[in-house]
């Protein structure tokens, strides 16, 4: 990973990584995490959570070894902090697994921990010129269809001392490159960006999804796309609200390409009625489906979604959400049934509120599909909700100690 070096090497396996955190008690929450999953060549499945302090002092991470154990990955420079980790990985052509953790320093800049194998390092990747801040960043990876690897990173990058908001972004395909992607025609003010990538028969695709607003024009948020299909152009497109709504906020994407070919995009967001929206790309037109809200439930947060092959051409989405009570539920659809069904995952053990829930997927060795949720506790902790294929289990990761 090329980029400005910070900070110190750490030189151990991954596997040891468990004795690099330190033994004092720390008096803080842990909160926005973003986890991984990976097969090692050996097979072995290995499932990575990362969180920071609520002081945004350091990032942390918890890997399972039969047990959840946190440890301590510091941060970008002495005495400047790190927040909203958002994490990718993938195989190297070595046979080994990069781990990249992109955050906002305090300073306001990109930076990112990088696990190359066998060390972590800190990378600061700066800021596009005329940005004075970026927040709010989402990255993806993909590999192309000349076979190379890709690493896109967007932000909402922040002007004249937040009077302005663009989308930006900082690619990587051998080197870094940052590019200001802009805003629309009407919006000053660009928010959450959530990014896909597909690959159909015309070649690469990434669609960035975001909900603005008008800033000083006064226009209300709803949600725009901006695309690229594999040339030097992004084209900004408009896709509005859903019938009855005034505007629709914290837009949240999953894509593939089904059975036949074809492409398909599910972007979920929340109406201002507080329903989860949906707006679909089924390969010819776009179209709003309102899911509602779960029974009893008034209010839900920010949806967090997820997507998987369950085999003979049938794909399931998971989208996940917390209720005002601080129940986690689930919403679930796939391409044979086409129907949304609701799920009460209940309170964390039994009791505890939660908060921030990041779903991810994977087929563990014995064959069988796993969901894992993580979520912020109530008293500073992260918890995890995890299917096994039969049954929902909530467990405690704790916090460093």
């Amino acid at each position: 990973m090329r980029g400005k070096k910070i900070g110190s090497n750490i030189h151990v396996h991954l596997i040891c990584l468990i004795s690099l955190w330190s033994t004092h008690v720390l008096a803080f929450r842990l909160v926005n995490p973003s986890a991984i999953s990976y097969a090692t060549p050996a097979g072995d499945q290995q499932v990575l959570v990362f969180a920071t302090a609520d002081d945004n002092s350091h990032l942390f991470a918890a890997r399972y070894d039969g047990g959840w154990t946190w440890f301590d990955l510091g941060q970008p420079h002495p005495g400047v902090g790190f927040s909203y980790p958002n994490a990718i990985t993938y195989p190297d052509s070595p046979g080994g697994q990069q781990i990249r953790v992109f955050g906002r320093a305090s300073d306001g800049t990109l930076v990112a921990d990088s696990w190359d194998g066998s060390a972590w390092q800190w990378f600061d990747l700066g800021l596009p010129s005329g940005i004075d801040s970026i927040y709010e960043i989402n990255a993806i990876t993909y590999v192309d269809a000349g076979g190379f690897r890709q690493v896109r990173v967007f932000a909402m990058g922040s002007a004249h001392y937040g009077e302005y908001q663009r989308l930006v972004a900082d690619a990587w395909g051998g080197a870094w490159q940052w590019f200001d992607l802009g805003t629309t025609e009407s919006q000053e003010l660009v928010a959450f960006p959530s990014a896909v990538s597909y690959q159909d028969a015309a070649g690469d695709h990434v669609r960035v999804f975001t909900t603005p607003e008008g800033g000083r024009l006064g226009l209300l948020p709803h949600l725009v796309g901006d695309a690229w299909d594999g040339s030097n152009t992004w084209t900004w497109f408009d896709l509005g609200v859903p019938d009855g709504a005034a505007d629709v906020t914290y837009a949240n994407a999953v894509a593939y390409v089904d059975y036949e070919g074809n492409a398909q995009i599910h972007v979920f967001a929340l109406a201002d009625n507080g329903h989860l929206v949906m707006d679909n790309w089924y390969g010819f037109g776009w179209f709003w489906v309102d899911l509602g809200l779960p029974a009893t439930v008034t209010a839900i947060s920010p949806p967090k979604a997820i997507t998987y092959p369950l085999g003979f051409g049938v794909q399931e989405v998971l989208v996940f959400t917390v209720a005002n009570d601080g129940r986690l539920f689930g919403a679930a659809w796939n391409s044979e049934d086409e129907e949304w069904a609701w799920y009460d995952l209940g309170l964390g053990l039994g009791a505890e509120q939660v908060q921030n829930p990041t779903p991810i997927s994977y087929v563990d060795e014995s064959g069988v599909r796993q969901v894992l949720v993580f979520v912020e506790g109530s008293r500073g902790e992260i918890l995890l909700d995890a299917w096994d294929g039969t049954s929902w289990t909530w467990s405690d990761l704790g916090q460093p100690q």
